[in-house]
């Protein structure tokens, strides 16, 4: 920083804290947003297990067919896609 040279004079002190601060803020902001990622994303995987067990019971021991649905959203899709077209095939049939 070019402050380094006059570090001693209080304009040049009060624009260091002025930064700091600044620097201190955008920090704060970086987590809460950061924050809130984790948490939305651990709410839509709770909401996808939630919904591919009601879509699908035999899910519910499967530890590995849920992670790879949660893991990949062109699996969940075609998932969901499978469960519909029978769903709605029954309803046609029944």
């Amino acid at each position: 920083m070019f402050f380094f040279f006059f570090k001693d004079q209080p304009e040049t002190r009060m624009k260091i804290n002025i930064a700091k601060a600044l620097s201190n803020k955008v920090g704060e902001v970086l987590r809460d947003y950061q924050s809130a990622q984790i948490q939305y994303k651990s709410a839509l995987k709770e909401k996808i297990t939630r919904q591919s067990k009601q879509a699908d019971p035999t899910l519910e021991g499967d530890k590995e067919r849920m992670q790879e649905l949660l893991n990949d959203p062109q699996v969940f899709k075609e998932f969901f896609k499978l469960k519909f077209f029978v769903f709605f095939v029954m309803l046609i049939f029944k």
